[in-house]
């Protein structure tokens, strides 16, 4: 097969019902390539990958995001799962994570591919009481809101007007496109009062797409 152009397109291959072309023995390329239509998917920075028989798709590569609390202080209910706020993100390529602004599922990173998945998040708690101290602050990752992962903190540290309670978080997840990923705290203390939550943070990335 020989086919050439100076301006058109040297060789095309028609097939409604099989495949439109078989190459057998050594191929070289010598120009641009674009491979697209289909299941492909072609999309800004995307890797090409196959399943075990060489069928191939284009999947996302650049899927990040870093969002922080940027409101003084949250009121945070003793004994209460609560959402972390993120006012403002700092980057989100993709644009996978609805801030806290969205109609819709506010505080939420929706998973675009399938894939392994890298989430990290902070939060600083403090009681502000002359009399009652924090016991325990807990920090859950949340997936399609039932609790998949989470970490206790230890004692305050305590001063005459508050107790505070830094707490952090960082996993690895296999998920699913449309998955959906919460970030929670709760704080609990033996008076049963509202504390407050600060230097809320939340990031994470696509370690690599299935």
């Amino acid at each position: 097969v020989f086919g050439s152009s100076l301006a058109g397109t040297g060789v095309k291959a028609y097939s409604f019902n099989g495949k439109a072309l078989d190459v057998i023995g050594t191929t070289n390329l010598d120009g641009n390539l674009k491979i697209s239509g289909g299941n492909t998917n072609p999309s800004l920075g995307a890797v090409l990958t196959s399943d075990a028989t060489g069928n191939a798709t284009w999947k996302p590569k650049r899927i990040a995001f870093g969002a922080i609390q940027t409101t003084p202080s949250t009121t945070l209910p003793e004994g209460v799962v609560t959402s972390l706020a993120y006012q403002s993100e700092e980057f989100d390529m993709g644009a996978n994570l609805n801030p806290s602004t969205a109609a819709t599922d506010p505080n939420t990173f929706i998973v675009p591919v399938d894939g392994v998945y890298h989430f990290s998040g902070r939060v600083k708690v403090d009681l502000l009481s002359l009399s009652t101290n924090l016991e325990s602050v807990s920090l859950s990752i949340y997936k399609n809101g039932v609790l998949k992962y989470s970490t206790t903190s230890g004692g305050p540290s305590n001063n005459s007007t508050q107790s505070s309670i830094g707490i952090g978080i960082d996993q690895t997840m296999e998920l699913n496109a449309g998955d959906k990923i919460k970030l929670v705290v709760a704080q609990y203390n033996l008076a049963s009062i509202a504390a407050i939550y600060r230097f809320a943070t939340f990031s994470g990335h696509l370690v690599f797409a299935d």
